[in-house]
């Protein structure tokens, strides 16, 4: 009888840190910005055009557990596909303003705009390199190293 219970006092324990690691994706931080300046909506097409590259936004925060897994594949973007795609963090604490305008409900968020600044595709949670790269070879933009 005692192994039932302990077995069911662990797995509610299981329960009540997942719970608690989905809600602090939408608490505060008090670290520091580590957005990269999105331009507004409005601007962010023309933006795109001068990188004459494609994009990736990732709205997201340090203290999401989702978002902090984003952050190695963010820097590998960056450090291996830099010259074909340009990948911008917006960290949801800090540009409130950027959450609103995009329409952001949930983080971490990506957004994958065309070379013409053009929204392509969206996507929510966790994402891989690999699967960022075939989201945009999907819409017929090819990344390479």
């Amino acid at each position: 009888m005692s192994s039932i219970l302990v077995k069911k006092v662990i797995t509610s324990l299981a329960l009540v840190v997942t719970v608690m690691a989905l809600l602090s994706c939408n608490k505060k931080s008090s670290s520091v910005n580590h957005s990269d300046g999105a331009p507004s909506k409005a601007a962010f097409a023309k933006y795109i055009k001068t990188l004459q590259k494609p994009a990736m936004v990732d709205f997201g925060s340090t203290s999401c557990v989702p978002c902090k897994m984003m952050v190695p594949v963010l820097e590998e973007l960056k450090v291996k596909y830099s010259n074909d795609l340009e990948t911008i963090f917006v960290h949801v604490n800090e540009d409130p303003e950027k959450v609103k305008e995009f329409s952001i409900k949930t983080i971490p968020t990506q957004i994958f705009f065309d070379t013409k600044g053009k929204e392509i595709s969206r996507h929510v949670g966790f994402i891989s390199t690999a699967d960022i790269l075939a989201t945009f070879a999907s819409n017929g933009i090819i990344i390479k190293k």
